[in-house]
């Protein structure tokens, strides 16, 4: 046998019964791994997932990362200082894309046009990822975690409390007003006192977001027939803002919003005085199980969101096109056309199937010529019980919605299937990358992102009045540069959406 060396890998000396169809290499190597994400979880040689993986490529993958590290960043960026780069490389997108340009990685661009056949027919596919992977240059240097499907979040209500007083969930700004007006005036707990919170949120940060969207309104940058702008200085937005400011002066939403946090769920159902939230589908539906023998009779159940000013259903929510991380191939590896057939395997049914369910017979069964996950791994947290086995890393790939539905309840599927048929889930600005940017800018873009955050609290807790002061509002904001800010936006959108 031939063996074909490098500083990074070396060629196995046993066979591996790779099947020819997967094969990434005529003969077996070993690749090395950097991987270390969440603080927590380093790449196993162990993991059964990947074994698997070996068997249909003849590519076996081995960690570098140590397992004893507690934080992911600290230990990319050792690795990379270290010039010790091994052939495919895990990381956060930003430096993997930063680090690309700077030739630590290979562009991946011809290497999948003539090795990756079902990675190119999948960006192909998906014009959104490839023009989200793109980097200024016009290089893809990572390919990324992919979650499928749009849908992330729905608006719930307490339907115990509307069925006693014989409310229906709102389908108008007007309506849902009303109904928030009941659950704070009519004591729908029957405690006797005027303690209910008709609307709590997890998000302290951008709970906002998910009711700007009744009037159309957006505090970022926003996208309108090809052209970009700038939410804040849209004439919607600062009516958004006076309701928003209405409501919480009248009681309607948690005092502590700003502040009471991921806690904010747990506390608000476990002292049965929260009316609605916007959160995620699965986790949410769960609270009814939760809370059964705390608070006997709550029930959360999830509707379409109301119908804005405009007549048109929005949910503010939704899947980013691409997940923060992903795998990228060393410039210095001598195999990077087996390591993008390696890639290449993970989109093919298969590699596929065994990325998001795992082993069969370990951590699903087929069933009706579909996976069907075993019910040890929907107890607890899915992505963990898979992890345990090397499966669904969420650090590159695509991730198969049929595997998420398997773990939320027939309740939830069902609304989730209406937010995805319907197209509920507003259309997100992409995030664009400028080459040779000004510091100054993204200074100022941080700077301003601030103001606004600021105003909005200070405005929606009734400390200013937005009606006194928006003009001064929008003039900070010129003076901040907004206005040369989306110009080189605008520039930035022509060449994402040049990407074909």
């Amino acid at each position: 046998m031939n063996e074909k060396v490098s500083g990074n890998s070396n060629v196995k000396e046993e066979e591996a019964p790779a099947t020819a169809k997967y094969a990434a290499s005529k003969d077996p190597i070993e690749l090395r791994i950097h991987m270390h994400f969440n603080d927590r979880e380093a790449f196993d040689d162990n993991w059964e997932a990947f074994k698997k993986a070996a068997e249909f490529t003849n590519v076996t993958l081995k960690g570098v990362a140590p397992k004893s590290a507690s934080k992911s960043v600290e230990v990319f960026n050792l690795m990379m200082s270290s010039g010790d780069i091994p052939d495919i490389v895990q990381g956060e997108r930003d430096p993997l894309e930063k680090f690309g340009k700077q030739g630590a990685f290979v562009p991946l661009n011809d290497l999948i046009d003539q090795h990756a056949p079902n990675i190119k027919k999948f960006l192909d596919s998906r014009l959104d990822v490839k023009r989200a992977i793109t980097a200024g240059d016009g290089n893809i240097y990572f390919i990324p975690f992919i979650p499928e499907g749009d849908v992330a979040e729905g608006w719930f209500y307490r339907q115990d409390w509307l069925d006693k007083l014989k409310l229906q969930a709102p389908k108008t700004i007007d309506e849902f007003y009303n109904v928030m007006k009941a659950f704070k005036e009519k004591d729908p707990n029957g405690n006797g006192k005027a303690d209910e919170v008709p609307i709590f949120d997890r998000n302290n940060a951008n709970w906002m977001d998910h009711y700007l969207v009744l009037w159309d309104a957006r505090r970022s940058m926003v996208i309108r027939d090809g052209n970009v702008g700038y939410g804040p200085l849209e004439p919607q937005f600062k009516t958004a803002v006076s309701s928003l400011a209405k409501w919480y002066k009248e009681g309607l939403i948690d005092k502590e919003i700003f502040t009471r946090g991921n806690k904010s769920r747990d506390i608000m159902l476990g002292d049965n005085v929260g009316g609605m939230t916007q959160d995620w589908f699965a986790s949410t539906y769960k609270m009814n199980q939760a809370m059964k023998d705390k608070v006997p009779g709550l029930s959360l159940q999830a509707y379409a969101p109301p119908a804005g000013m405009d007549g048109k259903i929005r949910e503010a929510t939704r899947r980013d096109v691409i997940a923060g991380y992903g795998w990228s191939i060393s410039s210095s590896s001598k195999y990077q056309e087996e390591a993008i057939k390696y890639f290449d395997f993970w989109f093919t049914e298969e590699g596929n199937r065994l990325n998001n369910f795992g082993i069969e017979g370990i951590t699903y069964d087929m069933v009706d010529g579909a996976p069907k996950l075993r019910p040890e791994m929907l107890q607890g947290t899915l992505p963990d019980n898979l992890l345990k086995h090397g499966a669904f890393t969420q650090t590159f790939g695509l991730q198969e919605f049929d595997q998420e539905l398997q773990n939320i309840s027939p309740e939830a599927q069902k609304v989730m299937n209406e937010y995805r048929e319907n197209k509920y889930s507003v259309e997100l600005p992409p995030i664009l990358k400028q080459e040779n940017v000004d510091p100054k800018l993204l200074d100022e873009k941080t700077q301003r992102y601030q103001y606004v955050a600021e105003k909005l609290q200070k405005w929606i807790l009734g400390a200013e009045n937005i009606e006194d002061n928006y003009d001064e509002f929008v003039a900070q904001l010129k003076k901040m540069n907004i206005e040369e800010a989306l110009k080189a936006d605008q520039a930035a959108y022509e060449k994402y959406i040049s990407v074909k």
